[in-house]
């Protein structure tokens, strides 16, 4: 189990984030950038969204709360430890991911074939066809 600080579950819930992984990035950026920078960032993001939102890069969508927050937050993070919160962060995802889906069903074993004589087809029974009889007459002489 992951252990996060009250900062990353309050900023989470702020951000309505709920997902463990995005959670745990939540603080991964409290132990990096301290918790009043990330409470001013959440500050930020949260009068962005009010004042409108703002797009993604490519312009199809806006962007939610918590993808104005990671972005302030991506810029105030030092380069050097960039990379490690948002690979950390992947490599967890994957990792928390694994442990929340379910495992694989194996398959159903065949049941073996009843003893005794061999059953009849399920379903309407076959019809079986009127016999014909042809009578001959015979012949007068």
């Amino acid at each position: 189990m992951l252990k996060v600080t009250d900062t990353a579950i309050t900023v989470a819930a702020r951000l309505r984030e709920r997902r463990p992984d995005v959670v745990y990035q939540i603080d991964q950026i409290v132990q990096v950038l301290g918790r009043p920078t990330v409470e001013e960032l959440c500050g930020q993001a949260e009068a962005i969204q009010a004042a409108g939102g703002e797009r993604l890069a490519n312009g199809t969508r806006k962007r939610t709360l918590g993808g104005i927050f990671f972005r302030l937050a991506r810029e105030r993070t030092p380069p050097a430890q960039r990379d490690g919160i948002w690979k950390r962060a992947a490599q967890t995802a994957r990792e928390i991911a694994v442990g929340l889906r379910k495992p694989p069903t194996p398959p159903r074993p065949t049941p073996p074939p009843p003893a005794g004589p061999p059953r009849p087809p399920m379903g309407r029974p076959p019809t079986r066809q009127p016999e014909v009889v042809v009578k001959r007459s015979r012949a007068r002489t």
